[in-house]
């Protein structure tokens, strides 16, 4: 009798099956399988490489052959989401959990648009979005928040690149959008030697040492600055033609070492995500304490970015969780909800780290392997 193993296995590649395909004798093989059978078969009669029997394409070839949902679900075993490279039969027998999913019940698809760089080991650590001139900008490099190289780009939205930095930059960068778009880069100045990067400050002090800068995505109205107190300054920026035009302070927030940050399209509600925590905190403009915080499966959770996204009419928080390969989709108002999770079935989704959203209405999330995606509704 044959394992269960052998039974999840494609009998042409003696992989595990990928996107399986009912072949009209109901024999079943991978969908890529089936497409390098057809190309190497050339005009001789298609027959099934397990009983011979001939058959034809269905109008529209081999992806629009059934597939084969009764294997579906075992193809996905669930994993522990402390130790990643655990396959769980049951669970995790070293600390007994597992991250269920729930499928977002709105309508939405997720593409892969480009990839920056082909080395798999590099994160998108930020990206933005200027839909005027139908540009994205990225910023990539090694994982974490230290001194690590990055590299800024600029790529037509088809994914064509049409400019990069002269010159790596070490430290945290963040994004914002302005025309043509700038750079600030946290914890030293970045001189502006490419027309698209500017060592961007409000108050016009380059001097000041402030590690822990956050842009608003965006139009950049807002900006995030931390003071030795431990609050931070949130303030509403207007810019015009790379000059401050007005800088107002809006209110204070708690947060010592923020990491990421958005703000709603009210400006009400500011959603911050600190640096080596597992939860987000959702402020509102008048108070310096989080009214709700977002905590995910508690340390089954490593949140790295954040982004208020417009789902159909309402507006929802995005949030990226670099563990579990997913973004969280969370309600908020007097409590966070989760209503749903985004990506699962996405195999291109992996160790999400940045998050943008444009005025057309589409997501663009930044991962590892320098892959850009885009989420959009249907």
């Amino acid at each position: 009798m044959a394992s269960a193993e052998e039974d999840l296995e494609c009998g042409l590649c003696l992989n595990t099956y990928k996107s399986p395909k009912f072949l009209p004798c109901f024999h079943t093989f991978c969908e890529g399988c089936v497409e390098d059978l057809v190309k190497n078969t050339g005009n001789i009669p298609l027959k099934c490489p397990k009983c011979r029997q001939k058959f034809q394409l269905p109008s529209g070839g081999v992806s629009k052959l059934q597939t084969n949902f009764y294997l579906t679900p075992l193809l996905k075993p669930e994993r522990c989401m402390l130790h990643r490279t655990e396959t769980l039969r049951l669970y995790c027998t070293v600390c007994n959990k597992l991250f269920h999913p729930i499928p977002l019940q709105q309508s939405v698809t997720i593409r892969e648009v480009f990839r920056c760089c082909e080395d798999t080991q590099l994160y998108v650590h930020a990206v933005c979005v200027d839909s005027c001139f139908n540009t994205v900008f990225v910023a990539y490099g090694a994982s974490g928040t230290g001194g690590e190289g990055r590299e800024v780009r600029r790529h037509r939205q088809n994914g064509e690149l049409m400019l990069k930095s002269s010159e790596t930059i070490r430290g945290r960068v963040c994004l914002g959008g302005l025309n043509g778009g700038w750079v600030r880069v946290e914890g030293k100045e970045f001189p502006a030697k490419d027309w698209f990067l500017d060592d961007f400050n409000p108050d016009g002090n380059k001097s000041a040492q402030r590690k822990y800068d956050v842009y608003h995505k965006g139009d950049a109205r807002f900006v995030l600055r931390v003071h030795e107190s431990g609050l931070c300054d949130l303030r509403s920026v207007t810019i015009t033609d790379y000059t401050t035009t007005t800088d107002v302070k809006v209110c204070e927030v708690s947060a010592k070492t923020p990491i990421a940050m958005d703000v709603s399209k009210d400006g009400r509600l500011v959603a911050v995500l600190e640096e080596g925590q597992n939860h987000v905190m959702l402020y509102r403009h008048d108070n310096s304490e989080p009214h709700s915080i977002y905590r995910g499966q508690a340390e089954a959770f490593r949140p790295l970015d954040v982004c208020f996204y417009f789902i159909g009419e309402d507006e929802r928080l995005v949030i990226a969780d670099w563990l579990n390969d997913v973004l969280h989709v969370v309600k908020v108002g007097e409590n966070c909800k989760l209503i749903g999770h985004v990506g699962v079935e996405c195999p291109e989704l992996v160790k999400p780290t940045a998050l943008c959203a444009d005025r057309e209405g589409c997501l663009w999330i930044g991962c590892q392997g320098g892959r850009v995606l885009a989420l959009s509704q249907q």
